[in-house]
């Protein structure tokens, strides 16, 4: 079996839907802006300057969380209970109309019979 590490995985999309995390404060922000427009008549007609200033000094800033620091601590569970042949069932046993729910599996059976699997790219 491959070690489970992102370079193992597969690649799967999902939908996420956020909501604010109680442990969050709020960000803070000091804005400053200035700016002029320049248009002159006669001979510069036509001509157009601009110049803007802007700052922001943000403080207590919410940044979103990296997507491997939610996965992480699964991949993390999955390395203690991975070693165990008795935490392993067949894939066609887990859904709900399947004839026979949970079917234990080991798959140091499948090594032995089909040898170590490889990854293919």
């Amino acid at each position: 079996m491959l070690p489970p590490t992102p370079e193992n995985g597969e690649a799967e999309h999902s939908y996420t839907l956020g909501g604010p995390a109680p442990y969050v404060g709020n960000e803070y922000a000091d804005t400053y802006s200035a700016g002029f427009i320049w248009t002159p008549d006669g001979a510069l007609d036509g001509l157009s300057v601009q110049a803007d200033f802007w700052k922001f000094d943000v403080r207590d800033r919410v940044l979103p969380e990296p997507a491997i620091s939610a996965v992480q601590p699964e991949i993390e569970r999955f390395k203690k209970v991975v070693g165990d042949p008795n935490n392993y069932i067949l894939n066609d046993s887990i859904s709900s109309d399947s004839p026979v729910l949970d079917i234990p599996f080991d798959p140091n059976a499948l090594t032995a019979q089909y040898g170590p699997i490889q990854k293919s790219d």
